[in-house]
C-alpha cells in the first residue's frame, strides 16, 4: 500500500511554565498542547489559546504561550505571548 504523507500545515499552541531552577520550559503531555484551526485568522488562534488556558488549564503556573506551525518534529515558532510583563498580568 502506498500512503501519501499529509502535507497540510498544522498550527498548535504550546504552553510554557517556569521550572524550579528558574528556566522556562514547555508543559509535557497532552495538557501542554492545543491543536488550532489553521483556517482562522492568527489573532483568533491566539485568543483560542488564551481562552483554553483560562478555562481548562486553570492557568495557575502558565507564564506564556508559543504558537507553532508544522508537525511536532519539524515545527517553527511563529510568536511567543508572555503572560506577565514587569509583574503586570497581560491576559
Amino acid at each position: 500500500m502506498n500512503y501519501r504523507r499529509n502535507k497540510t500545515i498544522k498550527y498548535y499552541a504550546e504552553y510554557h511554565i517556569e521550572k524550579l531552577d528558574g528556566s522556562h520550559g514547555a508543559i509535557l503531555g497532552s495538557d501542554g498542547i492545543l491543536i488550532l484551526d489553521g483556517r482562522n485568522r492568527f489573532s483568533n488562534m491566539i485568543s483560542d489559546a488564551q481562552r483554553h488556558c483560562a478555562q481548562l488549564l486553570k492557568d495557575k503556573y502558565i507564564i506564556g504561550i508559543s504558537i507553532q506551525r508544522g508537525d511536532f518534529r519539524h515545527s517553527k515558532e511563529l510568536c511567543y505571548i508572555p503572560r506577565y510583563k514587569d509583574g503586570i498580568k497581560l491576559w
